[in-house]
């Protein structure tokens, strides 16, 4: 028998209102979920016994020969590291798979809380359209997903996990994994600013070949981490606000650690950003998977995977409301300056 789905309770002030849309659309599916996830967690273990017998099966020839004098063949040990593997992704599969069916069907809903926002696992996307940023790392081959797309608070959205590896074989390297953010925004930028981690990716181009200038600001702990271009010294100035990179640095720390957040660290979060045209770019490196919503050895009612992407997407919120309002100032004194 599954026991009741439980309550939202609303925490913070980016949760208000969630309670009583968990309660209406959430809830139901949490049920049918939690059903799910203690069959296939049963599944899971007769699998794991399945597997062990078959070891057994398979290493008793060995072992008694070993016990015996006897050297075990090449064939033997081929046949034991095979099954022991198979054994292995099998079981790896079962709980994965089970991830992703929870997350295609709790995250669409989820997202559905701040407006018209779609999900897409695997999405198919062209790398082309982020080249005129001048933010990502030079690459080879490059894998997408996790995204995310549509309109959050009036403000059209594109958010996807990305992968990029430089060179082959086993001089592969990954030179970029995390998260991009592209947000489109009602009013265009004077110029072109862009914000460079100095821990930042290799074989990245120097913003001054675009001929953009170096800018300094006055707040010293930024500048300790952060590099600043720009084409527009004083619109630079007005959109790095200290509160909008706050936003910014916080929604890296989130993406590393949620249930013991550590304090922002510049040197593993080599977060960067680009303000050109219409867009806000960012790119985040990020250790973890994008929104996770399923774990096969936790009960569905657990809710902390919930809060977290509440708090991911209302971070989000958060820095482009902080950018719309510095820009809304800027102008205002500007205004007030003629």
């Amino acid at each position: 028998m599954t026991d009741a789905p439980p309550v939202f309770v609303e925490r913070a002030p980016h949760e208000k209102g969630f309670g009583a849309y968990f309660t209406a659309q959430i809830a139901p599916r949490l049920a049918e979920m939690e059903t799910a996830r203690r069959r296939r967690v049963k599944w899971f273990w007769l699998a794991a016994v399945f597997c062990i017998g078959i070891l057994c099966l398979f290493a008793f020839a060995p072992l008694t020969e070993l016990l015996r004098g006897v050297p075990v063949s090449a064939g033997q040990k081929a046949r034991l590291l095979i099954t022991v593997s198979l054994a292995c992704a099998g079981l790896a599969a079962i709980e994965i798979s089970y991830g992703h069916k929870i997350k295609g069907q709790l995250l669409p809903v989820i997202l559905k809380f701040f407006g018209p926002l779609d999900f897409d696992r695997t999405p198919k996307i062209s790398l082309g359209r982020f080249d005129r940023f001048d933010l990502l790392p030079k690459y080879d081959r490059y894998a997408a997903g996790n995204e995310i797309s549509g309109s959050l608070d009036g403000t059209s959205l594109f958010l996807s996990q990305l992968n990029l590896t430089r060179g082959r074989g086993s001089n592969s390297q990954t030179v970029f994994h995390g998260i991009v953010i592209l947000l489109l925004l009602d009013k265009p930028f004077a110029g072109k600013t862009i914000v460079k981690s100095k821990f930042g990716f290799p074989y990245v181009t120097c913003p001054q070949d675009g001929g953009l200038q170096s800018v300094h600001l006055e707040d010293v702990v930024f500048s300790k981490w952060f590099e600043v271009y720009s084409s527009d010294q004083i619109e630079a100035r007005c959109l790095l606000t200290p509160d909008f990179m706050e936003r910014v640095m916080q929604l890296a720390t989130l993406l590393h650690t949620w249930n013991a957040p550590a304090p922002f660290a510049p040197q593993k979060h080599l977060i960067s950003c680009c303000f050109t045209k219409n867009d806000l770019f960012l790119a985040i490196p990020c250790a973890v998977a994008l929104f996770e919503t399923g774990d096969l050895f936790r009960s569905a009612y657990d809710l902390d995977d919930i809060r977290r992407v509440l708090r991911q997407i209302s971070l989000i919120k958060e820095i482009f409301s902080t950018l719309r309002l510095n820009r809304e100032n800027a102008a205002a004194a500007n205004v007030t300056g003629s």
